[in-house]
């Protein structure tokens, strides 16, 4: 039964990222997170001990991207998540 639930969560969540209603994030190699498209395109800060991602938008980072990519004549698939560790002692992020 557990199996079958699975196998349509995973059908359905598929078809939901397939019309642009989720999105899948993949922070870590064998893990992928869904959030909604709502609010646009943005960047995710995912804090490595606690798990925690911050969303960031107008990352400077993708004008540089943008500009790199068509000097060298490329179309972007993707780009890399940014990992942090929290540097403050008492940090519960």
């Amino acid at each position: 039964m557990h199996d079958v639930r699975w196998q349509r969560f995973i059908v359905f969540s598929t078809q939901l990222c397939d019309v642009g209603i989720l999105v899948s994030n993949h922070f870590e190699a064998a893990k992928a997170t869904l959030e909604l498209t709502e609010g646009g395109h943005h960047d995710d800060l995912k804090y490595v001990v606690y798990g925690a991602a911050v969303d960031f938008y107008r990352c400077p980072n993708e004008v540089l991207q943008e500009s790199i990519t068509q000097q060298h004549e490329l179309k972007m698939l993707s780009h890399s998540m940014a990992f942090g560790v929290c540097s403050m002692p008492d940090c519960k992020a």
